[in-house]
């Protein structure tokens, strides 16, 4: 527990009372001249900042104009000494004048705030004022001008009205008179144009030769100044004269410099113009020539390579990849031990199978070998039949070749020993679209689809149509290469004797399987 008496006791007898005793009878507040007047001259007028003025002067200055010339205060070589009271009037002062000037400053840029805003607000309302006197004055022209306009043409109805029997017989001259006025004024209009696009180019030229001529000033006085810098870092070094001489050395130097590159941009310039013109003229001569089919094609396809073997080719498929290379000196032998007749020597070289391809193949397909399923017969076909068996056989190449994987064959439990061959060489005859399996499939579209013929009806729509031939273009190659069980029988048989369940569950997945891919 706090005892005030005991407390009072042991700091009078440790003479910590007498301590405060006399620290009170002094001066306990003490600041440094500089301190002091950086922190208070603002108590009084005149007093710039400490390191413009005598620190020791000032100080006393404000003591004195503040605390009053008989304040116990003192002054030592470096520093003031004050009472404690004397630094709290000196902290009030300093409060009150701070607050004061703010106050004003707050005010006069209040002021000025509100000045601005007063000025910008009235010169708004002028220039709106403007505008608004502006399109009322316009309004008014354009009423005025279609009223006198209306005007003049009722007028002038009314006399030519009047005047019209009168003036039957002079109608030629009038006329003569109105063409030759029509012409005058057309002319006038040309020659205005002409004079507004020549004044329009002299201005171009005019703009353009003010901006050269502008950098040229701007890298003249570059150099100039370049050459004044080194003329200041040369004289440090090597003396006036000879440094002078340098500088002015360097300075022709970039001047001569600039006008070489002056001239260069005039001969690139000129150099530009002069292609212009030649392609020019070149469009103006073969608008004039004839037009020639050769030489359209030619033009057309002279992007095609040549005879030789383009850097660009592909290489061969994957199932040829096992074959030899032929022997050059057999088949050039072979090549040469055929005679040729005189009139079979032909020039070949025009007839490209590129050209071919570009000319005459369907939906946009090149000549270059395509590793995907055509859309439709790269010639036009007559029979639909016809474009059905090419997309089958093209598909069998891409099968052969391996660039087309092989369908999954449902369950088939008869054998089939007949080639695939065979089966193309069938499928491909002319008697296959009046075959049994051909008219059946069609006969199944035509159920599917509601339709009673193989080309659809003329009403028909072309997604339905689409999706009929896809079907039939799926049953033909499923005709062509009939579909096989991947199981053998004698797994087949082991399955079924062990788990007939089992059994039917991979069969009915590979069932899935092979119809979800095929």
């Amino acid at each position: 527990m706090f005892d005030r008496e005991l407390c009072c006791r042991q700091l009078r007898y440790s003479g910590m009372m007498e301590t405060i005793r006399i620290r009170r009878a002094g001066y306990p507040i003490r600041h440094t001249f500089r301190e002091f007047v950086d922190r208070y001259r603002f108590l009084i007028n005149g007093v710039p900042p400490p390191h413009k003025v005598d620190c020791e002067a000032a100080a006393s200055k404000i003591c004195a104009a503040v605390l009053g010339a008989k304040s116990d205060y003192q002054l030592g070589k470096t520093k003031v000494f004050l009472k404690d009271a004397h630094d709290l009037f000196l902290e009030q002062e300093r409060d009150r004048m701070l607050t004061r000037k703010i106050l004003i400053i707050q005010k006069h840029v209040k002021g000025w705030y509100y000045r601005r805003r007063f000025v910008r607000l009235r010169a708004a309302t002028l220039v709106i004022q403007r505008h608004w006197r502006r399109i009322a004055q316009r309004r008014r022209f354009l009423a005025m001008r279609v009223g006198f306009g209306r005007l003049q043409a009722a007028i002038r109805s009314r006399i030519l009205t009047q005047r019209f029997r009168h003036l039957r017989s002079h109608m030629v001259t009038l006329q003569a008179r109105c063409r030759g006025y029509l012409v005058r004024r057309e002319t006038r209009k040309k020659q205005w144009a002409v004079v507004t696009i020549q004044a329009h180019v002299r201005r171009l030229i005019a703009q353009r030769r003010y901006q050269k001529m502008k950098v040229e000033h701007r890298v003249r006085l570059e150099a100039l100044r370049i050459r004044e810098r080194e003329e200041r870092e040369l004289k440090k070094q090597i003396g006036g004269k000879r440094a002078r001489e340098l500088a002015e050395k360097n300075y022709q130097e970039r001047l001569l410099d600039l006008e070489r590159k002056g001239r260069e941009e005039e001969m690139a310039d000129s150099r530009v113009i002069e292609q212009k013109k030649a392609r020019m003229a070149s469009a103006e001569r073969r608008e004039l020539e004839p037009v020639d089919d050769a030489t359209m094609v030619e033009d057309l396809f002279g992007f095609l390579p040549g005879d030789g073997v383009s850097s660009g080719e592909q290489p061969p498929p994957s199932a040829f990849k096992d074959l030899g290379t032929p022997v050059a000196v057999g088949e050039s032998e072979a090549i040469n031990a055929i005679p040729v007749s005189p009139e079979d020597k032909e020039d070949l070289s025009e007839y490209k199978f590129q050209k071919f391809a570009a000319t005459y193949f369907q939906g946009n397909v090149s000549h270059m070998y395509s590793r995907r399923p055509l859309k439709q017969s790269l010639l036009p076909l007559e029979t639909q039949g016809d474009q059905l068996a090419a997309l089958a056989l093209w598909i069998t190449i891409l099968r052969f070749m391996g660039d087309l994987p092989e369908p999954k064959y449902s369950h088939s439990a008869d054998k089939d020993t007949t080639s695939v061959m065979s089966k193309v060489t069938a499928t491909l005859g002319r008697t296959f679209v009046k075959s049994k399996e051909y008219q059946d499939a069609v006969a199944f579209d035509e159920q599917q689809y509601g339709r009673s013929g193989v080309a659809g009806h003329p009403g028909s729509g072309g997604g339905s149509v689409s999706n009929k031939q896809k079907s039939i273009r799926n049953k033909l190659v499923s005709l062509t290469l009939k579909r096989k069980n991947k199981l053998g029988d004698d797994v087949r048989r082991k399955l079924q004797v062990s788990d007939g369940n089992w059994f039917r569950l991979c069969e009915d997945h590979t069932c899935h399987t092979g119809l979800s891919t095929a």
